[in-house]
């Protein structure tokens, strides 16, 4: 099995419970593909709103 999103793609990331995010979801871009590391995959995304860059588990992506 391989990444479910590709580098590019628009996708929406929804943080852990917990988490301290402004938004409960948010737009965001894929920008590197990373190992699985636990058993799932890993992104380097950029959200919309902010340009902020983060590390993010697959589950917690979904496409937009």
């Amino acid at each position: 099995m391989s990444h479910k999103f590709a580098v590019g793609q628009a996708v929406i990331f929804t943080p852990d419970a917990g988490e301290l995010i402004n938004e409960l979801a948010a737009m965001a871009t894929v920008i590197r593909l990373l190992p699985k590391e636990g058993g799932e995959y890993q992104y380097h995304i950029q959200l919309a709103p902010d340009g902020v860059r983060r590390r993010v588990w697959e589950n917690q992506l979904r496409p937009a």
